[in-house]
């Protein structure tokens, strides 16, 4: 019949179609996740071709940071300072619910305050280029920061914020 074998060719085309995206989509999630890990290792260690290029690894994890933030729940609030906004994230209100417990224990497990890192930021956004050993503890915190908060992702959340949005 042709009717028959028309419908079986067009499902299987669309479940190529649909692995096809599927497997470039991870692909993509990859090479985003595994440069990030590049800007944090160079940042780390100090490998910098130039000014201007330490200056573009700067920008990477500064925009990182606050991606990670974001995921954690961690947003300003309207006419909130970084500062303000710094010192909320380092001492949250006290917990009632299990996922702020995590949240409060994640923050307390970070090699830096994010009071600490905020100055780093703020030195890169408006001010003077960050240094390399400033950079080096803007990685580890990124790298640590990044590790705990997918940790605590539930899968349908990894799932979405690594392979969907590219934010971790």
């Amino acid at each position: 019949d042709y009717g028959l074998i028309m419908r079986i060719a067009v499902i299987v085309l669309v479940i190529a179609a649909v692995l096809a995206l599927i497997i470039w989509q991870i692909k993509r999630a990859r090479k985003i996740v595994d440069g990030r890990n590049y800007y944090i290792e160079r940042a780390i260690y100090g490998s910098f071709e130039d000014e201007s290029d330490k200056n573009k690894v700067a920008g990477v994890l500064c925009d990182s940071v606050y991606e990670v933030q974001y995921i954690m729940g961690n947003r300003p609030v309207v006419g909130e300072d970084p500062t303000q906004f710094a010192s909320r994230v380092d001492h949250p209100a006290p917990a009632k619910k299990r996922s702020e417990l995590r949240k409060q224990n994640r923050a307390a497990m970070m090699p830096n305050t994010f009071t600490e890192i905020t100055g780093l930021l703020e030195k890169q956004e408006f001010g003077k280029a960050l240094e390399r050993e400033e950079l080096s503890v803007l990685g580890e915190y990124l790298r640590a920061l990044i590790n705990a908060e997918y940790r605590a992702l539930n899968p349908l959340k990894k799932f979405w914020y690594r392979y969907i949005k590219f934010m971790i």
